[in-house]
């Protein structure tokens, strides 16, 4: 005999569970809204000082600021794969579970997979296109890999402007961590997108 809904502590569990990682996708969501925000901040803002580090000829600050916008190219990286870890549960366990309820609880033959149908197309985005190299679908993605490599190229040309560079063990320090850090930001680019679990599942 099938326990009806109102009645029903698992459906009610899974509700539970659905609006509380449904919270956290937001809140994850606004984080990375606000690492757009800070980066784009700090993008203007070195566009700012520019014209203070060319004429005090001060290139390691380009460095320092390269690695800054790696840490925060990161931050959104570790951000899309909770959302992405989240969506996939979602999509894999509580969605379907909570159609099954229903379908068991239902008195008439009828098809609930219109229920959060929109989920699985927003979870389907999210994991397809979250770190795609395309301008439109990951631009908060790429912002700060610009801004990085902006920075790291301004370090370069600088220096070749300056009729004796000098080259101090510091710079050299911060330009391989600054290749490390960027050759290590492309590999989790393509790791991410190779893995079959945050691939697009249509359902």
């Amino acid at each position: 005999m099938t326990m009806p809904l109102e009645n029903n502590r698992e459906f009610d569990v899974l509700l539970e569970e659905y609006k509380t990682l449904k919270s956290e996708i937001n809140t994850t969501l606004i984080s990375v809204r606000q690492s757009l925000t800070l980066c784009l901040t700090g993008i203007g803002g070195l566009i700012a000082i520019s014209p203070f580090i060319v004429s005090y000829k001060l290139p390691t600050l380009f460095l320092v600021s390269s690695m800054v916008f790696q840490a925060l190219v990161w931050n959104q990286l570790r951000q899309y794969m909770t959302i992405a870890e989240i969506a996939t549960y979602l999509k894999q366990r509580i969605i379907p579970r909570i159609r099954k309820l229903l379908q068991e609880n239902s008195q008439e033959c009828r098809d609930f997979n219109y229920i959060m149908s929109w989920e699985g197309k927003f979870v389907g985005l999210v994991n397809a296109y979250g770190l795609r190299f395309s301008i439109v679908e990951s631009s908060d993605m790429i912002i700060p890999v610009i801004g990085s490599l902006s920075s790291f190229s301004g370090y370069f040309i600088l220096s070749l402007q300056v009729s004796h560079p000098i080259i101090n063990i510091v710079d050299v320090t911060l330009s391989v961590i600054n290749l490390i850090a960027i050759s290590y930001t492309f590999l989790a680019f393509i790791w991410y997108n190779k893995r079959d679990k945050f691939r697009k599942i249509e359902y």
